[in-house]
């Protein structure tokens, strides 16, 4: 069936505005590009679509929205008791992209992702002429679609139709002109990248609170996966795409089974879109296991009036962490485990002059930010000054690529296999050739630092005495570090740039996100300077 979005625009935008994966402001949507995919779905058995079938139209389109570009892959279905006006697009390829019976979901993934809250059934974006509009990831329909792209199951996708956006006022209307606007030659192609995955969709279920993307757990009839539709688009390889491809068969990383990119559309280039990744049942996310195995799970510490002082030498600080001190050198093994393969597959770069310039003044930008975010610190800007001077005069170890948002959030304990490192995207506002640029491994090192810092607040914030937290959280950095391996000393003062750093970031953060818990890199910006 050809539709248009055009004249549903107010409900497209009402929904995007809303979703948690768009940035910003609410800004005018422009259609940009689509791509209109026919598929059927045996709502009964999932064998051959037998004539009788449902049938359903998958459009993905490129959104325009502020300075961002958005997929937007979104099924026409009819809707009950409606009239039945579906049907392959004229020209169109038909792909077999059915419907599970949706009793079935994964056991046991649920802690997995601790922090998320799954729907129950999916919520039309829009109804149209006797059919409901529905965001492709909640619908049976739509997640077979993505499982079959991102899994290599559906083959080399082309568009079945163009990139024309219908609007009340006419072709195009609601499509922003210029260079950009869509042409013929900016038609999408989704291309897939299969990776051999041995098994076939069973069920699917959406997760939901994500920031910037969009994944679905799905049962399969071997292992479990989990796909990510990227919402951004951005021209050229993602890094969660990239990074853990390369790192599939090392362990650090869930292994990777496929992705997909759309090819044309306004940025005419290859963009990955989707990647199909082992979704690991029973996962905790570290930040969880970390802090229960901290004193602020000790709710009896806590609750008690303390007068002695942190414990003075190394060994009484390390009996704060007691067995668990081997699981973060553990981690600290795996820091370095993928650090390492990166730079033997993907190669290193020279720290040229350019380069240190560019992260120098990376540096001081965020330090103004954060000076002018809270102006108390401006007493501190002469010291700040002198960090990074130091770490700009000292040698400087090659560069490569890095996890980028690397810290305790992004990283899970699997029951059986210990840690494993997840979502090599960077730090998902940055622009993507920054993100892909070869940067200072040490930089995830002071990520990983500077998050048991903050556990170790956490654990004040809670009631536990601040001297006890403080000395747990200099034996939790002991036994990282351990676990890395040895940073040679003429790096110490890059590692303390790129702790100020990032402690610099967190400020900006907090003072725009979460104003009550600004005390936290505040108190590391302070500790940092005074020692």
């Amino acid at each position: 069936m050809s539709w248009s979005i055009g004249e549903r625009m107010p409900e497209l935008e009402a929904w995007m505005h809303a979703r948690r994966w768009y940035r910003g402001e609410p800004h005018p949507l422009y259609l940009r590009a689509r791509a209109d995919f026919a598929c059927s779905a045996d709502l009964a058995s999932g064998a051959d679509f037998a004539s009788d079938a449902e049938s359903f139209t998958l459009t993905w389109f490129i959104i325009e929205a502020g300075a961002a570009l958005y997929n937007v892959p979104l099924l026409l279905a009819p809707e009950e008791g409606g009239p039945d006006e579906t049907g392959p697009r004229e020209n169109g390829a038909t792909y077999g992209c059915g419907t599970p019976d949706g009793s079935g979901t994964p056991d046991g993934n649920d802690d997995a992702a601790p922090a998320t809250h799954l729907p129950t059934d999916a919520t039309p974006v829009a109804r149209a002429r006797g059919h409901l509009i529905f965001d492709a990831t909640t619908h049976p329909a739509g997640q077979r679609f993505l499982f079959e792209a991102a899994t290599g199951q559906l083959g080399s996708a082309p568009a079945a139709s163009a990139p024309a956006v219908d609007s009340p006022a006419g072709s195009n209307a609601n499509t922003r002109p210029g260079a950009n606007s869509p042409t013929a030659a900016s038609a999408l192609h989704l291309v897939t990248r299969p990776a051999g995955f041995p098994g076939s969709y069973r069920s699917a279920r959406p997760l939901s609170g994500e920031q910037s993307n969009s994944s679905i757990i799905y049962q399969t009839s071997t292992v479990p996966l989990i796909i990510k539709l990227f919402r951004v688009l951005s021209p050229g390889a993602n890094p969660d795409v990239e990074l853990q491809a390369a790192l599939s068969d090392t362990g650090t990383v869930p292994a990777q089974w496929g992705s997909a990119a759309l090819v044309g559309g306004p940025a005419e280039a290859s963009s990955d879109v989707l990647v199909a990744q082992e979704f690991l049942t029973g996962a905790h996310d570290a930040w969880r296991v970390v802090t229960s195995s901290s004193p602020a799970a000790d709710k009896t510490a806590a609750s008690a009036p303390s007068t002695d002082p942190p414990p003075a030498e190394p060994d009484q600080a390390a009996a704060l962490l007691g067995d668990f001190a081997a699981r973060i050198r553990d981690l600290g093994t795996l820091t370095r485990t993928f650090h390492t393969a990166l730079a033997a597959r993907l190669g290193t770069t020279a720290a040229t002059p350019q380069l240190r310039e560019a992260q120098l003044a990376s540096w001081h930008s965020r330090a103004r930010a954060a000076l002018a975010a809270v102006p108390e610190l401006e007493q501190r800007s002469a010291q700040i000054a002198q960090v990074f001077a130091a770490a700009a005069a000292t040698p400087w170890p090659t560069l490569q690529r890095i996890h980028g948002d690397y810290h305790l959030g992004q990283v899970v304990d699997v029951p059986g296999r210990g840690w494993v490192a997840l979502d090599f995207e960077g730090e998902p506002l940055r622009p993507l050739p920054e993100r892909v640029a070869p940067d200072l491994a040490l930089r995830d090192v002071a990520g990983m630092l500077r998050s048991f810092d903050y556990a170790g607040g956490q654990g004040e914030r809670d009631g536990q005495p601040a001297a006890r937290m403080r000395a747990w959280t200099r034996a939790a950095e002991g036994a990282f570090l351990a676990g890395y391996g040895a940073i040679p000393t003429e790096h110490q003062p890059l590692l303390r740039a790129l702790l100020l750093d990032k402690a610099l970031y967190e400020v900006v953060y907090e003072v725009n996100q979460r104003p009550d818990w600004i005390d936290l890199p505040l108190g590391g910006v302070h500790r940092l300077l005074e020692n």
